[in-house]
Order: structure tokens, then sequence, then C-alpha cells
């Protein structure tokens, strides 16, 4: 499957600027917000997956980044040429002139052209139990999600959201019946009683879709939250709070 452009430029700044990280790894650059190159490859997919699975969409990435770590001093080896080990292999002619591109930018202009593509919050990203790439033994499952359209209208006496229960059902297997924000676990505190149990979170609540259906991916539309962090999400009218804002005032509190 070819490549975009847009995705070579977004392979060029994972290469370009990737970092060491603590642990004297190498990991992606900062702007992306992330520490796993497993889920800084997730957090492009959205936009650029150009019908990739996930896991097809990752080696996609990965290989474009691989193909010009070799013109950057950034510690990893890259492609190299058969004939010249020492040397990188050369890009194709599509590669070299998006390579050509993106050397006349600078870090921030670089950046600013693909961060348009970044579609996977920052929370999300980081949270051990999304980076599925390598260590959900359920993986291979992800390619198999199915966006599906809710946030529509039943007449029922009163109007109500729709809302699909197989979405909630998808949302708990993926990340769990943990709560994502303060990592309350029902069945730790209740036993085999609350085992499974836990509340899922529209992370754009229906509520403000103004009557229009729209599409529903549990990967990265719901996140799954105790009862009392989901009411403290909605508790002003109008507000809704991020899972990285109540997080903050979780760890504000438990400062005090």
């Amino acid at each position: 499957m070819q490549r975009s452009a847009e995705l070579m430029m977004v392979g060029c700044f994972l290469s370009r600027f990737g970092e060491i990280g603590a642990n004297g790894k190498s990991a992606p650059p900062e702007e992306v917000g992330t520490s796993t190159w497993a889920n800084a490859y997730l957090c492009f997919y959205r936009s650029l997956s150009g019908g990739r699975s996930i896991r097809q969409f990752g080696h996609a990435l990965k290989n474009t980044r691989d193909e010009f770590d070799g013109f950057f001093a950034n510690g990893r080896v890259g492609w190299r040429s058969k004939s010249l080990e020492r040397e990188a292999r050369p890009l194709t002619p599509d590669m070299q002139l998006v390579f050509d591109r993106c050397l006349r930018m600078d870090r921030s202009d670089h950046w600013l052209q693909i961060a348009k593509y970044r579609s996977l919050d920052w929370y999300l990203a980081e949270l051990p139990e999304v980076n599925r790439l390598k260590e959900n033994p359920n993986a291979s499952e992800l390619a198999d999600i199915i966006s599906r359209t809710e946030g529509g209208r039943k007449v029922a006496l009163l109007q109500r959201v729709e809302r699909d229960p197989r979405l909630r059902a998808q949302a708990m297997k993926l990340h769990g019946p943990v709560c994502m924000a303060c990592g309350f676990d029902f069945e730790a505190v209740y036993g085999s009683w609350g085992a499974g149990f836990c509340e899922v979170h529209h992370l754009s609540p229906l509520g403000e879709a103004e009557s229009k259906p729209r599409l529903t991916n549990p990967l990265y539309d719901l996140a799954v939250v105790c009862a009392n962090c989901h009411r403290m999400i909605h508790r002003q009218p109008g507000i809704t709070l991020s899972i990285a804002e109540l997080r903050e005032k979780l760890r504000v509190g438990n400062c005090r």
C-alpha cells in the first residue's frame, strides 16, 4: 500500500527529532506527547491510516521512520544499503522530495505541518493499558474495532440520546474495568460482586452533538471511569472535564 506524503512527513519528524529517554532508549519527540513508539504511531492512526489496520499502520509508520533514520544522528541505525552497510539506503524519489522539504523547516515549523494529524489525547496514550501494540495480549483484536453510529434520537414518550450497548462492552474489554482517572477497582473493594463493573464515559458528550448522530470508536472516544469520577466530570452544567483535568484535581486534592 502506497504511503502518503503526510505519513512520510510524520515519519521524518519522528526520525529527525526522536530523543533518548531516561532509560537510555530511543523515545518519540516530546511534541507527540507519549513516551513509547507504539503509542506515537497510534497518535496518527485516525488521520493517516489510509485503510490500514492498527497493526499495519504501526508497521508502515515505523518502517518510514526507519528509512529516514540513516540520515539523522538520532542514535538509531535505520535501513542500510546492502552494498554499503555504513551508509543509509537511498530514498525513493517521493521520499526524497519529502525529506528535502522537511530539511528546509526548523523543528517548530515541521511540527506545525504534522500536528493536525495527531488525534489521540496525550493522557489516553500515556495509559499503560493502551500500549496495545506491545503489551495487550489481545492486540490483534484492535484491527477489528468497528466505529458505530450513535447519538441519534429515538422517540419513546420523551426524546433520549441513542446509545449502542455494544460500544460499552467493547470499551470495557479494551480499557479494562479499572477507573482510568483514579484507578478505583470495584472488584478489589467489593470482591466478586464488583467484578467487571465500571461506568463508560464519552470523552465528547453525546448531548453536545446537537441531535446529530455520529461515529463512536470505543478505543479513542470512550473512557472507563468509576461512578464518583463520572459524576465529577459532569458536576458543573455545560462543563465536561477531560480525564487529564480530573486527574489534576485528584492530585491537588491528595496534596492537601
